[in-house]
């Protein structure tokens, strides 16, 4: 496991500006950015007239982005060492069914809880 965060650690290394981008972005105003463009562009939603459910699925799109962003930097770091790697992915890891659970146990000084 200690390998996998050390792949992580290079993969975000190698992109500093990851951090101002509001796609993978992980500050308030990044996260509040991208919330609203994934309602208004992938749900053509307004925030006011948007539901509870149309705000839920544009969460997942805003986490989904960083989870890829996260991926994509790992599967690049593996690809240029001499690494074989193994991947197992079960049901309970999965954000769709565990992003309604994670909300409801979110804390105010979370950075997304605030934003959302």
């Amino acid at each position: 496991m200690a390998s996998g965060v050390v792949i992580e650690s290079q993969a975000m290394a190698r992109d500093p500006d990851s951090s101002h981008n509001i796609r993978t972005g992980l500050e308030a105003d990044a996260i509040a950015t991208v919330l609203i463009d994934n309602l208004r562009c992938l749900q053509a939603r307004r925030p006011q007239d948007a539901t509870r459910h149309d705000w839920y699925i544009a969460l997942a799109y805003t986490v989904r982005d960083r989870m890829m962003h996260r991926y994509i930097g790992t599967v690049e770091s593996i690809s240029q060492t001499n690494t074989n790697a193994v991947a197992y992915l079960s049901a309970e890891f999965l954000t769709g069914p565990q992003l309604g659970p994670s909300r409801r146990r979110c804390r105010e000084s979370d950075r997304t809880c605030r934003t959302f």
